[in-house]
């Protein structure tokens, strides 16, 4: 600022300094507003103001519920519309914690597959869901064709026969669960003969050399070296791959699984336990109409 500015604004602060008592003209007041409400009665006000503040926390815990309810209700329908996804390209797999069955191999996979993986570059190696994949089914081919090639005096052979596992003919049957029973016992579905099968692990092996056609292979909960339970895996195939879907919803409920200590179906959650969960918490829903649920045609047989 030029010394000349800073004289005009000192002489205009000394200028105003000096006015300003004299602006203030003390006789002027305004006339009381005859529309001005009344003062509250003693009591009045206070009563009034926590009845409105009460009042207005009612309408916003109100408001929070149905909202809280109708973000409830958006989820539970959100995620019966995942599992029915779902059931277009994935698949469970239950595996045996027996040290000889594939849980094992595939948890000395994963370890071996990681030691790679620290003296080799990602480049070189297959995703570990794909090695995984890849090394089960291996397994189930190898296993399988031990037992299809086993003689007939062959312990191998008969304890597979006995347990369902292969028929006389050395084709594979179809299990399902029975209620009386408590069992697994054969379907009346049409085996699968040794050729076949054998056709079919090869070609999904083949496919699944595609880095993009399994999304995901992995454990739904940790296994511990205290389980009795079988494990569940979940299976996620491309979903534009018909050709590996349909090869895998045949081979679901086949006895080939048990080469490996496992068992095969389709997705077939339609709710998951928590939505379960909160769904009981927000009561009951309504439910399906009969006939509105349609059951997917299954692809034909290949024998």
């Amino acid at each position: 600022m030029e010394p000349s500015d800073q004289n005009i604004s000192a002489q205009m602060m000394e200028t105003f300094n000096a006015l300003a008592p004299l602006l203030q003209d003390q006789s002027l007041k305004l006339a009381p507003n005859p529309r001005r409400a009344k003062a509250p009665r003693r009591g009045e006000g206070n009563n009034r103001d926590e009845a409105e503040l009460t009042l207005q926390q009612d309408k916003t815990t109100g408001k929070a519920l149905a909202l809280l309810n109708t973000m409830a209700h958006m989820l539970i329908r959100h995620d019966q519309e995942l599992n029915s996804l779902r059931r277009t390209d994935q698949f469970i797999l239950f595996l045996n914690p027996d040290p000889t069955g594939a849980l094992h191999l595939l948890i000395q996979e994963s370890a071996v597959w990681k030691t790679q993986m620290e003296s080799q570059t990602q480049q070189q190696l297959q995703p570990l869901r794909q090695h995984l994949v890849l090394t089960l089914l291996k397994a189930l081919q190898h296993n399988a064709g031990k037992i299809v090639e086993s003689k007939d005096t062959e312990q191998l052979y008969q304890k597979s026969v006995k347990m369902g596992l292969i028929l006389a003919d050395r084709s594979f049957p179809f299990h399902r669960w029975d209620g009386q029973k408590q069992q697994l016992v054969i379907d009346k579905k049409q085996p699968v003969s040794s050729q076949k099968m054998f056709q079919h692990l090869t070609e999904l092996q083949e496919m699944m050399l595609d880095k993009e056609m399994v999304v995901r292979f992995h454990a739904l909960r940790t296994p511990t070296s205290h389980d009795t339970r079988a494990i569940p895996w979940r299976l996620q195939i491309n979903m534009r791959s018909d050709r590996a879907y349909d090869l895998l919803f045949q081979l679901q409920h086949n006895s080939i699984w048990m080469a490996v200590g496992a068992t095969m179906k389709q997705h077939t959650l339609t709710q998951s336990p928590l939505a379960t969960t909160l769904q009981s918490m927000v009561g009951k829903s309504k439910g399906r109409g009969k006939g509105k649920t349609k059951t997917p045609t299954p692809p034909k047989q290949e024998a």
